[in-house]
């Protein structure tokens, strides 16, 4: 029986995709998406990682890489009380031109997607942070000009400075503002505290 033939859709003969796929074409796909390919090695690494790592025992700290690779810096800035609330200053005036430049799509340029993804986003990331609540680290390092916990740690994990700058950057490319996205990135990175969690910065590093 020929396979290629053997599922039918009304009247018109089906073959299987798979059927067709040659040698070149797969090699083409590998050069052609090097970031599809990233991912399914990713994928057959972090699987088998995934289901064969022992997990944190009940009573133990909470463990993020993000915390472990940033060490040496929150020992930097532990030393530095000055450079630290020198980079909160810098991480609060990121958060005020997100939400000024949110803001002046909307109110000024008439563009409602930034407010609604943002209105989602943030909701979305308080019952997140309420759903699931984190021992908070005790060598927090706050600062009177971060805005807006100042000294006062909180349980929201899932950052709202990585959401909010994925929403501005995708709005600038989307209008073509090329300059100010990479001037954004730049900030973004610089004013993001070192205690950002890995999978969240590299959205950032991504984007």
């Amino acid at each position: 029986m020929d396979t290629s033939k053997k599922w039918s859709k009304g009247n018109k003969r089906i073959s299987p995709v798979f059927l067709r796929w040659r040698p070149a074409e797969a090699w083409h796909i590998v050069r052609a998406h090097p970031w599809l390919m990233f991912l399914f090695i990713n994928f057959a690494l972090v699987i088998p990682l995934e289901y064969n790592i022992s997990m944190i025992e009940p009573r133990g700290e909470p463990y993020d890489a993000g915390f472990v690779i940033t060490k040496r810096i929150h020992n930097i800035l532990e030393l530095r009380p000055t450079l630290n609330h020198v980079l909160a200053a810098a991480n609060t005036a990121l958060v005020v031109f997100q939400i000024v430049y949110i803001a002046w799509a909307w109110v000024v340029e008439g563009r409602f997607r930034p407010v609604l993804a943002s209105a989602f986003m943030f909701s979305s990331r308080g019952i997140l942070g309420y759903s699931t609540q984190l021992p908070v680290p005790q060598e927090f390092l706050g600062s009177g000009v971060d805005f807006p916990v100042g000294h006062v740690s909180f349980f929201l994990f899932f950052s709202g400075h990585v959401g909010a700058s994925i929403i501005a950057t995708l709005d600038l490319r989307c209008v073509n503002r090329g300059g100010l996205v990479t001037t954004w990135l730049a900030c973004a990175k610089r004013g993001s505290r070192p205690s950002l969690p890995v999978s969240q910065g590299f959205l950032i590093i991504l984007i």
